[in-house]
């Protein structure tokens, strides 16, 4: 659909799922709707069926890592994308002294490991980790890149920093009226009108909304 065909849906489902008490809303309203339902079906989609149904939103990024960590010089600190909402995949580029030996700087994928347990792999006097390929967590607007004693993140020549290609879905871009569309696939375009519809009843408090409502109650 089109952004004023979304627009149009919007307007005929309420018609026909509301009271018909309230007035119209205008366009920008119903934009408003819209969009937020747009970033809430996006992050619905990609928690059930993952990241290959929002191809349209995976963005590529080569993004440079500011230095490590004041307590840990083996754990890298890198700023996510503004528009950043879930992680996909990650490569940095390494050497590495013990097996499996790298002596030239070589691209390896990076794990994804949850925050919770990202001090289990970070190396002490009592703990001496072996970190084959990196470790990377995902915290507020950071990443972090863990590794061991024997690899040495290693400079991208194109670049002259420290680096990681990051592969992540962004945010979509707010639709426009006469401009830009929805960058969802056709296929979610009505989930996203169906929300906004149901968020715009919340709000509105439309009489078929409290009625369901009592409904449930009983």
């Amino acid at each position: 659909m089109t952004t004023q065909e979304m627009i149009d849906a919007f307007e005929l489902d309420y018609d026909l799922n509301g009271s018909g008490a309230v007035a119209g809303f205008e366009n920008d309203e119903i934009l408003s709707f819209l969009n937020k339902a747009q970033k809430k079906i996006t992050e619905d989609v990609f928690l059930r069926l993952g990241p290959n149904q929002l191809y349209s939103l995976i963005e590529s990024s080569d993004l440079q890592l500011a230095g490590y960590d004041a307590e840990d010089s083996n754990e890298y600190i890198g700023t996510l994308p503004s528009d950043f909402l879930y992680y996909v995949s990650s490569k940095v580029i390494v050497t590495r002294s013990s097996a499996p030996i790298l002596a030239t700087a070589t691209w390896v994928d990076c794990e994804i490991i949850d925050l919770n347990n990202s001090d289990n792999f970070v190396s002490s006097n009592m703990n001496n980790a072996i970190i084959i390929n990196p470790f990377i967590f995902v915290i507020d607007n950071e990443f972090r890149i863990i590794k061991d004693d024997d690899t040495t993140i290693g400079v991208n020549v194109s670049t002259s920093a420290y680096s990681v290609k990051l592969k992540y879905i962004r945010l979509p871009l707010d639709m426009v009226i006469g401009g830009q569309a929805s960058e969802l696939s056709l296929k979610w375009h009505q989930d996203v009108v169906d929300l906004a519809v149901l968020n715009a009843m919340k709000i509105t408090n439309d009489f078929r909304i409290r009625q369901s409502s009592n409904k449930s109650d009983k």
